[in-house]
């Protein structure tokens, strides 16, 4: 990809325009339960997918520390051949802006455009809800991948935003809903698909950390997803297992 380094990406400004995206690999949670051996061998094995970029959605360190965010960053090196995009999770609080710049921003494709929204600290900041609407006026032509870290309401457990702000951010998104085509979110560390409100929703939260053992998660195993972008007709989610030695 034309003037993006491999590896984790500095964010100083709201949009970033690609061409040639077709194959991004989203990963979420990779190290809030600690970047020991474990979350470094499923994560080294997401980062040797194929892929035209990666997207960390939030919670890849225990306690928000540029330490902490240079193990990791060091740690990839020249494991990754694409860029990382990351947002930030509530596990990456105090140090991300520091680290990693913007957490709130969007990234331009040719028939996508990826709106990344920070809800780290439970609640969408007034700023972040109109850049959400102005992006989606703006590109008319476009469909939308909403990721943000805390998930909408969901059946899975109580780790997910409250109500009052799934209406709040619902209401923007109402106003453009044939243009959405997924929202990606992490935070649970499982995996879930489900509808709200009939948004099609992911939780992606197998990257690393040690996983919750709830009934409801189908899979029950470290993860990723990959998201194929060949065409607005032809978009796909396809989950990707990472089986341990």
């Amino acid at each position: 990809m034309p003037n993006l380094k491999p590896g984790f990406q500095y964010i100083n400004k709201e949009e970033i325009y690609l061409k040639g995206v077709k194959d991004i690999v989203l990963a979420g949670d990779v190290g809030c339960t600690g970047f020991d051996n474990e979350s470094k061998l499923v994560f080294s094995k997401i980062l040797r997918e194929r892929a035209d970029l990666f997207f960390i959605l939030g919670d890849f360190v225990s306690s928000g520390t540029l330490p902490e965010f240079s193990e990791v960053v060091d740690f990839c090196g020249k494991k990754v051949k694409a860029p990382i995009f990351t947002l930030c999770g509530n596990h990456d609080i105090p140090d991300y802006p520091k680290a990693f710049g913007f957490s709130s921003y969007a990234l331009i494709l040719e028939e996508y455009v990826i709106l990344a929204l920070d809800n780290s600290v439970a609640p969408f900041s007034k700023e972040d809800l109109l850049f959400l609407e102005r992006e989606l006026k703006k590109h008319k032509t476009k469909k939308f991948l909403i990721f943000f870290h805390v998930p909408p309401p969901n059946n899975l457990q109580l780790s997910c935003m409250k109500k009052q702000e799934w209406e709040k951010i619902r209401r923007i998104l109402d106003k453009f809903k044939e243009r959405i085509e997924c929202i990606f979110c992490a935070h649970v560390h499982a995996f879930q698909e489900y509808y709200l409100d009939g948004y099609r929703i992911f939780i992606t939260g197998g990257a690393g950390a040690r996983l919750y053992k709830l009934e409801k998660d189908p899979l029950k195993k470290h993860h990723a997803i990959r998201l194929n972008l060949e065409g607005m007709m032809r978009f796909k989610v396809e989950i990707i297992r990472i089986d341990k030695p």
